[in-house]
């Protein structure tokens, strides 16, 4: 593979982002990359991102001075470097986009299967879940926080090395066509929507428009992918419902929930105070004794997708046992928050 910083040239860089030197050496390398003036280290890629409240073009002086190696800008920016050493100048015409393109060529250049969540609600603690079985046996990258917007979760992406052998990204949307986007980048493996919820309803106008935009991840998916739903939201698998054609479903779909007809189900819940829960998960007529270190139902639900994923991924039962037993929560977020 390609893709290693220390070994990827601007040459590439512009291939992958179809882009244009505008100065420096074609074969040029750099050590890594970062959007964040404040923090460059030297050798790295600079990469100047506009937003609604800031200018990373406003910076490019200042990263350079603390080492940049190169820097990706605006077409038709200015560039003026003057006292600096001649570094590598990689116009495009927008530098969010771009971002998106090379993370998705990064993401192609590596074997890790890849996951991606999404859902109105219970996003970050799902990811946890999921990472905790996939690291049981495979070197796991995972969004940050809830690193998980057009900036986050290319940025994490662009983290992926060789030894890495799966990746957990959360997906969050805030307009129509974010998710539809956020699904060209990651092109998963395993896509997930846990819920459809009264949450992002600005400029979409109501529940099913929410509905419409988190199956856009449906949508978007590689024909190779599986897909993974909550089979207990109405509104969710009404909507999901426009992807099986004449009983052909577009996506393998696993279901998980509460209720009868759910592939992946929890059944015998039970709150053990402060120690968490207890389930049984019940899948392809078996039955695994689930311990959770967290509490809530809400938590049940999510750590059923997580398993669900790692079925997905043939991962064994011992895995999905012992990484569901080994989460505790998410720090700062309060236990008994809905579903």
């Amino acid at each position: 593979m390609t893709a290693i910083w220390g070994k990827i040239s601007s040459k590439e860089i512009v291939a992958a982002v179809k882009g244009h030197l505008v100065s420096g050496d074609p074969q040029a390398c750099f050590s890594g990359f970062n959007s964040d003036s404040r923090t460059v280290q030297r050798g790295e890629l600079f990469w100047a991102l506009k937003g609604d409240r800031f200018d990373g073009h406003d910076f490019v002086s200042r990263a350079v001075m603390q080492g940049a190696s190169g820097m990706v800008v605006q077409k038709g920016f200015p560039v003026s470097l003057k006292n600096v050493p001649p570094i590598a100048v990689i116009a495009v015409d927008d530098t969010l986009r771009a971002l998106g393109d090379l993370a998705a060529w990064w993401r192609r250049q590596h074997v890790a299967k890849v996951v991606a969540i999404t859902g109105s609600s219970g996003k970050t603690t799902a990811k946890e879940m999921t990472a905790a079985i996939l690291q049981v046996g495979h070197k796991t990258l995972k969004n940050p926080g809830n690193h998980n917007n057009l900036i986050g979760l290319p940025v994490t992406l662009l983290k992926l090395e060789k030894t890495h052998q799966r990746a957990v990204l959360e997906m969050g949307m805030n307009h129509k066509g974010e998710i539809a986007r956020l699904t060209e980048i990651a092109d998963p493996d395993v896509g997930v929507i846990l819920n459809v919820g009264m949450a992002h309803l600005e400029g979409l106008g109501d529940i099913d428009g929410v509905a419409e935009a988190k199956t856009e991840l449906m949508d978007k998916l590689s024909p190779r992918a599986k897909m993974v739903l909550n089979g207990d939201d109405d509104v969710l698998m009404k909507h999901a419902a426009r992807f099986d054609s004449g009983g052909t479903a577009r996506h393998a779909f696993t279901t998980f929930g509460l209720k009868e007809g759910n592939k992946i189900r929890g059944l015998n819940i039970k709150s053990c105070g402060a120690e968490g829960m207890r389930f049984d998960l019940i899948y392809d007529g078996n039955s695994q004794p689930i311990t959770l270190g967290v509490s809530g139902v809400h938590n049940v639900k999510n750590a059923l997708a997580a398993a669900a994923v790692g079925l997905s991924l043939d991962e064994p039962m011992a895995h999905i046992v012992k990484g569901l037993g080994s989460f505790s929560g998410i720090n700062g977020r309060i236990p008994l928050h809905p579903w």
